[in-house]
């Protein structure tokens, strides 16, 4: 995606220069798009983000147009972007500035955010798309190279010309990708036209952004909701993140547990302070359509006999790039009781927008209906802040495979989970790419995880069939529950021995999964 040389350049110089990168059509659109919406939000205009005299400004663009999600995405740039900061960045900002005719401020030296460069290194990456051309008289970007390297910033307010300073001129359609560590600025127009340009502004995963994404999206058509978050225990900075998103979002609340609970306890304390008669649970890792809630409620309204609805999940290949390879349509569990995300890793066609009964919803993003989780899920404690606390999912469980253990119990209990592909999601599923939706693929799978997961998983698999079989069942697909269980066993003591360990633990928690067949 990079050659070699401009790898080079980026890394020494500091900054790349991309010409005739946007084609002109597309260049055109988005000169038009940022016009029109100078024009309906006037005075407002920037004020997300700050007001520069002699400028126009434009905040939160990637909530204010698709051809802008369509820019900040472009692979071109993202390996740019990752060869400054690594694989673990987000986009920080997306704003546009225009330098006003005959404008005779320069901007001051600076680095963006005030960014120095940490124990762990570059952490912050710009982007600057030349909207009009660059020259020398209409305030074109001035930069130091090689500043990056010094871990020290600009005097503040400083103008004055610097040694060893260049000017970065360039055509329209230019896009400069620039180690934001460096010293740089904007300078005088001395024209009687304005200069424009997009600025897609990207740090690393621990540093927070200039505006908080999940902030600004205007996202979810349907509003009437509140959002729970559980911290769980993380020691990255992403309380921090959470908080500051919490204090500006009113339909938010916020917890954080000492310790690590496991996927499904924390999802239980969430469920138990909810009163709404829908719930959606939703992973990190996931980014919604915006009608995706709207859809999901519509379905669980108009259809009283469903318990949960699974959406179209489709691969979220890194923030913001999202992509038409399915990640789940739901689960499906064959004769021998392998259970597997359906239609996972094909590309998405035709037949995957027909809506429809399935197996159980998958994980990421599934939505249920509160009174038939409380149907399936025994009381473990009632407390005095919470009307109920019950297990929706198992506990027992700590992680993996609690959606599939949940999916069983609302079938054997009567209820329905219906696929309906109009709600729509993107998920950076963690587990792997690879579907495993064969038994090799199974494999090559497994082989990827640490070996306490792959333990887990196991265990959690046989327990839940502990839960949940049916003699008749049992009786009725028995060669193939064997052959799978033989072929599992032989594996583990062929190739995976360290995962044998699993088999003690699910004989020793097995009389209590007895104790829940009889719950609730």
């Amino acid at each position: 995606m990079m050659t070699q040389r401009e790898k080079q350049q980026l890394d020494d110089l500091g900054y790349l220069a991309l010409p005739n990168f946007v084609p002109p059509p597309l260049l055109d659109e988005v000169r038009n798009r940022v016009e029109s919406l100078w024009s309906d939000e006037g005075e407002r205009a920037g004020s997300e983000f700050r007001p520069e005299p002699g400028t126009r400004r434009l905040a939160n663009l990637v909530d204010k147009g698709a051809i802008f999600a369509e820019l900040v995405c472009m692979p071109k740039i993202l390996a740019c972007i990752e060869h400054v900061i690594g694989p673990g960045y987000k986009l920080s900002s997306l704003n546009a500035r225009s330098t006003n005719p005959h404008n005779g401020e320069a901007q001051p030296w600076h680095a963006d955010a005030g960014a120095i460069a940490d124990e762990r290194g570059y952490w912050v990456c710009n982007s600057v798309w030349m909207l009009d051309d660059f020259t020398e008289q209409n305030g074109a970007t001035r930069m130091v190279p090689r500043s990056h390297t010094w871990r020290r910033l600009p005097e503040p307010g400083n103008t004055d010309p610097l040694p060893d300073e260049e000017l970065v001129t360039g055509k329209a359609g230019t896009v400069v990708i620039m180690n934001a560590h460096m010293w740089h600025g904007g300078t005088a127009n001395r024209t009687g036209r304005c200069r424009r340009a997009l600025h897609a502004f990207y740090t690393r995963n621990d540093k927070p952004q200039q505006q908080y994404q999940k902030a600004s999206l205007r996202a979810q058509t349907l509003t009437d909701y509140e959002l729970r978050v559980l911290d769980n225990a993380s020691d990255d900075g992403t309380w921090d993140l959470i908080t500051e998103f919490t204090a500006s979002e009113p339909r938010s609340t916020a917890r954080r547990s000492e310790r690590n609970l496991g996927f499904g306890a924390a999802h239980n304390q969430n469920m138990a302070a909810a009163t709404s008669p829908f719930v959606l649970l939703l992973n990190q890792d996931v980014e919604l359509d915006p009608h995706f809630l709207a859809r999901a409620i519509s379905t669980l309204e108009a259809r009283t006999n469903v318990a949960a609805v699974q959406g179209l999940l489709l691969v979220l290949a890194r923030p913001g790039e999202r992509t038409n390879t399915i990640d789940t349509t739901g689960l499906v569990m064959g004769r021998s009781r392998r259970a597997v995300a359906r239609r996972q890793a094909e590309e998405l066609v035709k037949r995957d927008l027909v809506p429809g009964p399935v197996w159980g919803v998958d994980g990421p993003a599934p939505v249920y209906r509160t009174a038939a989780l409380h149907a399936v899920s025994p009381v473990v404690t009632v407390e005095p802040s919470a009307p109920w606390r019950r297990e929706v999912f198992d506990e027992t469980f700590f992680m993996y495979k609690e959606d599939v253990d949940l999916a069983w119990r609302l079938r054997g209990s009567g209820h329905a989970a219906w696929y309906e592909p109009s709600a729509v999601a993107w998920h950076a599923r963690s587990s792997g790419a690879s579907a495993g939706t064969t038994l090799f693929g199974a494999v090559r799978r497994n082989q990827k995880m640490p070996d306490w997961i792959r333990a887990m998983s196991w265990r959690n698999h046989r327990l839940m069939m502990i839960k949940n079989e049916r003699a008749k069942d049992v009786l009725r697909d028995l060669p193939w529950i064997a052959a799978r269980e033989l072929a599992s066993l032989a594996y583990m003591v062929t190739f995976d021995r360290g995962r044998l360990r699993a088999i003690a633990e699910a004989v020793r928690l097995g009389p209590a999964m007895l104790a829940k067949r009889r719950r609730p």
